[in-house]
């Protein structure tokens, strides 16, 4: 029940994600994903770049669901070489941005 960053070998780019499983786990699927279903297999896939699995920070924990989106979101925001889409935050209120810049 986790928000976390996995940072990229080759750039200075950086993953968040949040899950409700087993942080282990969600890093055993991004490591053999094949299809470009989340921005972190979209940069692996596009510009042949491996990420440091071994790396990964927990940045926060939550187990609402609602309130770990909430956390993701925020993250995303306030990470500047975050490689997410930036439609990730689209539900986070313009409100916040500028009190989190």
């Amino acid at each position: 029940m986790s928000i976390y960053k996995i940072p990229c070998n080759s750039c200075d780019g950086k993953y968040i994600g949040q899950t409700s499983q087993y942080l282990q786990e969600r890093i055993k699927a991004h490591k053999y994903a094949k299809t470009a279903s989340t921005a972190l297999t979209k940069h692996k896939t596009e510009t042949d770049h491996n990420f440091n699995f071994q790396d990964t920070s927990i940045l926060a924990s939550e187990h609402n669901n609602f309130k770990r989106n909430i956390l993701e979101m925020i993250h995303i925001n306030l990470e500047n070489n975050a490689i997410n889409s930036k439609s990730e935050i689209n539900n986070l209120s313009k409100i916040y941005r500028p009190i989190l810049s």
